[in-house]
């Protein structure tokens, strides 16, 4: 049942008392990332669906496509062209180390997109009991989670947040911008309170809020409003501009101040932008 408030403790507290690393990123290969969100997002399934809908509905054509499942979006287009692409480390790797193509190719270095695309967009159908019930409720959720599923990594290079727990944390606050929902913010709060108790800062506060203002820049120019695909090639400078995502300020001076914790796979080791970005001695 939705909002089960026993649940929603345990995985709060979950979220809260595991070390680093432990719940939203479990391992290295990716497989267990993101286990607890998934349970958040089935017990704030209502209003969270009603909301995304209404949103979706209400605004442009191309988010509709996303929820009704085509162009882009259509599965066996998404599974026999775009999660294939992705999953060619050595296409990627060859990418300019200035281009998104380049950055997810050094992400990826660590899995395979395609050994965990049936399970991770499919995992959110196991919601039966949320606002939008039947053979609709399910299609609409199989197709907004696929597409959210081939972004995620999208925002963790476009937005410099790398996969350590807090880098997840604030991929979900960016996330949230564009398709409402509680969970996602919810979870991103409870990890942020809790690398700010960890690290006995206010800083993490500061980088939660900024990756809200970012997100909400670049969902204004429908940023995830097209396949991954169409900006492979492209120079990742140039995609930040047209989408207004800004230089995380805040984040880096905490990842400056805790490179313990920062894993930096966020970033191409050989892409001197952001070399010289994260080596400047102050910001």
């Amino acid at each position: 049942m939705a909002w089960n408030l026993k649940k929603i403790y345990k995985y709060s507290r979950d979220v809260f008392e595991a070390d680093h690393g432990a719940i939203l990123v479990e391992d290295d290969s990716g497989e267990k990332r993101l286990d607890v969100l998934q349970g958040m997002y089935r017990e704030f399934g209502f209003p969270s669906n009603l909301k995304m809908l209404i949103k979706f509905v209400k605004s442009s054509k191309e988010r509709r496509k996303i929820l009704m499942g085509i162009d882009y979006n259509e599965e066996s287009f998404v599974k026999e062209e775009v999660v294939t692409k992705l999953s060619d480390v050595e296409y990627l790797q060859s990418l300019p180390p200035n281009t998104v193509g380049g950055h997810l190719g050094n992400l990826f270095k660590n899995w395979s997109i395609e050994e965990l695309y049936d399970k991770r967009y499919l995992s959110n159908e196991e919601n039966e009991e949320s606002f939008l019930k039947g053979s609709l409720g399910t299609e609409i959720r199989s197709n907004t989670s696929r597409h959210l599923f081939l972004w995620h990594d999208m925002i963790h290079i476009l937005f410099r947040y790398d996969t350590s727990i807090f880098g997840e944390a604030l991929v979900q606050k960016v996330t949230c911008q564009a398709v409402p929902s509680w969970a996602p913010t919810y979870v991103a709060f409870i990890v942020t309170l809790k690398v700010a108790w960890r690290t006995k800062s206010l800083m993490p506060f500061k980088a939660f809020k900024e990756a809200g203002k970012l997100g909400k820049a670049a969902d204004k120019k429908d940023l995830i409003c097209r396949s991954p695909l169409s900006l492979l090639e492209r120079d990742i400078e140039e995609v930040r501009e047209e989408f207004d995502i800004g230089v995380p300020i805040e984040f880096l001076k905490w990842s400056k101040k805790h490179p313990d914790i920062f894993r930096g796979d966020c970033i191409h080791p050989k892409y001197e932008k952001d070399l010289i970005w994260h080596k400047a001695e102050s910001i």
